[in-house]
């Protein structure tokens, strides 16, 4: 026979904390399905709803979360699911997840990055030919966003599209959420571009030092060397190790040598 159509769409409450030496972001969302079930139809005027564990009672999809790391259900004060069987046999399933999901994220121009994190869903075991997936209202109407307060991010939007996922084991549909993140930068401002430059700054007071007040000016361009390197070790201490330089490497390693510059002058000259 046909296959079953699942249609999917998400309310997003809350977006957690990204983080990038993990590489991954959390979210808190309504997640809600709806198929038909011919099974389930009935002669009642008004739709059955109940607040139980759908997957306990009857066939529910077997839908997953593709890149998704962690997950868990909401219970408190009991199960945060609703399940509604229409007069015609379609199925309304709703559930509050709380996920942690990968992102592969991009990190050279960090602190000016943005970053497209994805939330990809498939059915576990089902091809096309037996489910298949749509975004409820059309792609562009899959992802309501609730709340897009985030403290080190701007939220800048959400994009939904469908595809097939095809491996050995057969096509599978496949619905994918892009979630676009850009990071603010007036934190990093204060707290590694504005320090760095007082630095570059303050070693340049040594060309104003008499040229035989040796322990000055030596102790002074140590001293911002020294500081610069540990401000680029605590610049660095939450990132992943990555194999490539940000932007904030290249500024922070600029502001070391012109300080080193301001040392060899006093050295050479």
């Amino acid at each position: 026979g046909p296959p079953v159509m699942v249609q999917v769409e998400f309310k997003v409450v809350s977006i957690g904390e990204i983080k990038e030496a993990e590489m991954v972001y959390s979210m808190d969302i309504f997640f809600r399905q709806w198929w038909y079930d011919p099974r389930f139809a009935h002669n009642f005027s008004k739709p059955f709803t109940m607040a139980a564990d759908a997957t306990q009672l009857f066939w529910t999809p077997d839908t997953y979360f593709w890149n998704v790391k962690n997950a868990k259900y909401h219970r408190v004060t009991r199960e945060n699911m609703r399940v509604m069987i229409n007069p015609d046999g379609k199925i309304y399933f709703s559930t509050r997840i709380t996920i942690t999901a990968q992102c592969d994220m991009d990190l050279r121009l960090y602190p000016m990055d943005i970053q497209y994190c994805p939330l990809i869903i498939e059915s576990y075991a089902h091809t096309r030919s037996d489910v298949d997936y749509t975004w409820k209202g059309g792609d562009d109407q899959g992802v309501e966003i609730v709340s897009k307060e985030m403290a080190q991010f701007e939220f800048i939007g959400a994009n939904t599209y469908t595809k097939a996922q095809t491996n050995s084991k057969g096509s599978f549909a496949s619905l994918r959420a892009e979630f676009t993140f850009k990071r603010r930068v007036a934190y990093f401002i204060t707290a590694t571009y504005m320090p760095a430059m007082i630095l570059v700054i303050l070693s340049w007071c040594t060309f104003w030092i008499h040229r035989n007040a040796v322990p000055a000016r030596v102790t002074l361009s140590i001293t911002t060397i020294l500081t610069t390197i540990l401000l680029t070790s605590s610049t660095n201490g939450s990132m992943p190790k990555v194999s490539y330089s940000k932007a904030i490497d290249y500024f922070l390693m600029t502001s070391l040598g012109f300080i080193f510059m301001s040392l060899l002058e006093y050295i050479l000259v």
